[in-house]
């Protein structure tokens, strides 16, 4: 996530707040967390160092 120039420490204490169990519902989060991030998200797989993907179990 990447927050918009001058609203990192804005998207920090929103995360920050969230996690010590203010419990917000999800939408009121993505609200307030949507006009302070820019770009789209980027996902990616995280791989061990030995390379090998247990992916459900299966090797």
């Amino acid at each position: 996530m990447t927050a918009l120039a001058e609203r990192g420490d804005e998207l920090a204490a929103l995360l920050l707040t969230a996690t010590r169990g203010a419990d917000p519902r999800p939408q009121t989060l993505l609200a307030e967390l949507a006009p302070l991030v820019t770009g789209e998200p980027r996902y990616q797989d995280e791989v061990p160092v030995g390379g090998k993907l247990n992916v459900g179990g299966l090797s």
